[in-house]
């Protein structure tokens, strides 16, 4: 019977097997394991400089609060650029009380060729090297902003300011000329707001053997897989079908990528190489389907950004232009277009939206989205209707007569769009319409805190972004933004509950149906909430695609493509090199221009 049993009745008998055949158990330890290895001190000591004791809020990781690097783990080379020091594991040095007015007695210097009583030996150039417990050597610290590229000279800190140190300049050498071991003698907090950042210069540093700096390690292997995965994917593209021009398998897919890699590093060849593969989509365009991810409005909206950094505004604006004359199609009332992200008009809308943000706001007309959001509210109106379920879900949606919950067919997407703040919804029309639509999703959710496919479907099987929790978490953070109610959070964090336990899928690594599609979800939640739990999880989904094909995953019809392969896996890694500035591609906007941080 084991062997002939129906999914649906392993799934009555518990799921387990079910689960086994879509996704791996989960290997890695929760964020509250790996941070109650030991707390997470400073580096070694300078001669004679004591440091406080640690905060109780640090939780033995190598950031704070905010999930930036901290100051207290960073040595004389972080600070200006370079690389942190280690936390150590060994008892903390003597310590000098804070609240007593004098300071503890300086160290003699040592003899040359002595042994710093409170340092180990240098270790690759750099002294003051201590070990890490083997839980909080595995959590990732990552630079939170792009300078001018991976180790690009001349980068800068927040604000255009260098990054700067306190104290008294260098560090003074240690006989044989390594830099003595340095920690600073204030507490984080008082560092200030550029203290906490390191940008991409602290990729720059000497590498070390033994346990090294945890932000280098995780940073150059994220670095040497991007590498390693973009000439796989270069040579697999070889072989790829020339008139498949979507973002969601085909060029403009690659060519968003490449625009990602220039949004984080700032190098330039990489906008040439999406301005190729622009062109090249721009040639094909073949007029059957209308909206971001699998029509032309995906190449347009693309080609016109590229257009636009690179000053060419003529070709930029020929790009718009086309785009905007799909909107016919898109408003017809007799039109049979359905009005989910994938092939209707929530993906039309967000390549208006996508326009307006990237370009910046008018680029894109207030009444031509307007327009847009009164054909999709209008059909959800008319199905509610139909449905006689107006009062408990004013605006219901299907796609081939079925009504799905998630993001790339269902309502969860069709929601998440029209709480867009530059899609202009009247408040009015979000509080009565938008909000019970979402109630009524959210009553849908099952037991574990996963969603169903389709409000018909009762079998809790599938955890990816188009079907289940990681596409649904997406429409319940937007609504706790909108609506400042805190269910949705609460609802979201549960998805990530279920998302980090069962979202490291069988199906591949890509985005709309594999791991770096639900690795996202973590970035969006801690872009929200700030928590280090969320980007924690981020980055051990992202150390699981630094295994590229080594877990036995099925590979997808298009083993290349931005949404079903590797191009989207290479997305997910560069984003958690920059996870302030993180989105996910084709879904998510950038915040609007005032929101950036700067």
């Amino acid at each position: 019977m084991g062997e002939t049993m129906s999914r649906r009745l392993k799934f009555h008998l518990g799921g387990e097997a079910e689960m086994e055949e879509r996704a791996f158990g989960n290997p890695f330890p929760d964020y509250e394991a790996a941070a109650s290895a030991g707390p997470a001190t400073g580096g070694a000591e300078d001669a004679g400089c004591a440091r406080p004791p640690p905060a109780t809020d640090e939780l033995g990781l190598p950031f704070h609060d905010d999930g930036k690097v901290s100051r207290r783990v960073a040595g004389p080379r972080a600070a200006r650029g370079g690389l942190p020091m280690v936390a150590s594991a060994g008892p903390a040095p003597e310590a000098r009380d804070v609240s007593s007015p004098r300071p503890a007695p300086r160290a003699r210097r040592p003899e040359p060729g002595a042994r710093h009583p409170r340092a180990l030996p240098p270790r690759g150039g750099l002294g003051g090297v201590r070990r890490v417990p083997p839980a909080a050597a595995c959590l990732p610290l990552l630079p939170s902003r792009c300078a001018r590229g991976w180790g690009a000279p001349g980068a800068r800190g927040p604000g255009g300011r260098g990054l700067r140190r306190r104290g008294r300049g260098r560090a003074p050498r240690q006989p044989g000329g390594a830099e003595r071991p340095w920690a600073p003698t204030t507490r984080p907090r008082d560092v200030g707001a550029e203290a906490p950042w390191v940008g991409p210069e602290a990729l720059r540093g000497r590498p070390r053997d033994g346990p090294g700096p945890i932000v280098q390690n995780f940073t150059k292997r994220i670095q040497t897989k991007i590498k390693d995965l973009l000439q796989q994917m270069e040579e697999g593209l070889k072989t790829a079908d020339p008139h498949d021009c979507s973002a969601y398998t085909g060029w403009t897919g690659i060519a968003l990528l490449y625009l990602q890699l220039y949004r984080v590093t700032c190098d330039q060849t990489y906008l040439l190489r999406s301005l190729d593969y622009v062109k090249r989509t721009l040639r094909n365009l073949n007029g059957r389907r209308v909206t971001f991810l699998c029509g032309d409005a995906g190449p347009l909206a693309v080609g016109a950004v590229v257009y636009h950094k690179l000053k060419s505004d003529c070709e930029s604006q020929e790009c718009i232009t086309k785009l905007l004359q799909l909107q016919r199609t898109i408003v017809c009332r007799d039109s049979d277009l359905p009005d989910e992200l994938l092939y209707g008009r929530a993906g039309y809308l967000y390549a208006l939206l996508y326009l307006n943000t990237e370009i910046g706001p008018g680029t894109v007309c207030e009444s031509a989205i307007k327009e847009v959001v009164c054909a999709i509210i209008e059909s959800g109106k008319t199905l509610s209707r139909e449905e006689r379920k107006a009062e408990r879900c004013p605006l219901l949606y299907q796609w081939h007569r079925k009504q799905y919950v998630g993001a790339a067919h269902g309502m969860a997407g069709i929601y998440y769009m029209l709480m867009q703040p530059a899609a202009k919804v009247d408040q009015e029309t979000l509080t009565e319409m938008v909000k019970p639509s979402i109630d009524y999703v959210r009553h849908k959710r099952f037991r574990s805190g996963n969603y169903p496919s389709s409000l018909s479907n009762e079998t809790d099987r599938l955890v990816h972004w188009c079907h289940g929790a990681p596409g649904v978490i997406h429409m319940l953070m937007q609504a706790y933004k909108v609506f400042k109610e805190e269910k949705y959070l609460k609802d979201a964090m549960e998805c990530s509950d279920v998302i980090w336990q069962r979202g490291l899928l069988r199906k591949g690594y890509g985005i709309c149906h594999g791991t770096a599609g639900n690795g996202y979800s973590f970035l969006s939640l801690y872009h929200l909430t700030q928590d280090k739990k969320y980007l924690y999880r981020a980055c051990k989904f992202a150390e699981w695609c630094l295994e590229y094909g080594a877990h036995g995953c099925r590979i997808p019809d298009r083993p290349y493509s931005l949404f079903e392969g590797m191009a989207g896996a290479i997305h997910f890694l560069s984003d958690i090199l920059a996870p302030e500035t993180s989105r996910f591609p084709a879904f998510e906007l950038a915040p609007p221009q005032r929101d950036r941080k700067i």
